[in-house]
């Protein structure tokens, strides 16, 4: 039994993906924010990274729990799209990017605060490839993929 995993999940022994839970290749997944509730899931993923995609404070409880697993925390604060014609921005997405593809941080979860949008589409770009993309979907996202990449 793991005190520090414990009292941060609540003393609960289950294990919760969090929403929006999803592979996405090989060692890199996307979610929801994780709550202390998914902690003990997220312990089976044996992560070394987390990329946070929000431009919030990470909360003082998930700090302790990755602090305890030396799972080292990479944030950019991009702003979730509430207009279409709204761009991301592209330096901050290239630098997720490239956190992203260095096996070093792997495995890794990326995440925002849903599990939609941007940590759906950040690694399928880079994982997958903008190949496999069609076009409209991407141009939706406000990104200028040439430019990323």
């Amino acid at each position: 039994m793991d005190p520090v995993l414990d009292e941060l999940r609540g003393g609960g022994g289950s294990l919760v993906q969090p929403v929006n839970f999803s592979f996405v290749e090989e060692a890199v997944y996307r979610s929801g924010f994780p709550h202390a509730s998914n902690f003990a899931f997220i312990e089976t993923l044996n992560l070394r990274s987390i990329i946070y995609l929000c431009p919030e404070p990470y909360p003082e409880d998930n700090m302790k729990y990755l602090q305890s697993r030396n799972i080292q925390l990479f944030q950019f604060g991009i702003e979730g799209k509430t207009e279409p014609s709204a761009s991301m921005p592209e330096d901050t997405i290239a630098e997720a990017l490239k956190v992203l593809i260095d096996v070093r941080n792997h495995p890794v979860l990326i995440h925002c605060k849903r599990g939609k949008e941007v940590a759906e589409l950040v690694p399928i770009i880079c994982v997958r490839g903008v190949p496999l993309l069609r076009w409209g979907e991407v141009e939706s996202y406000g990104f200028e993929i040439l430019g990323v990449l």
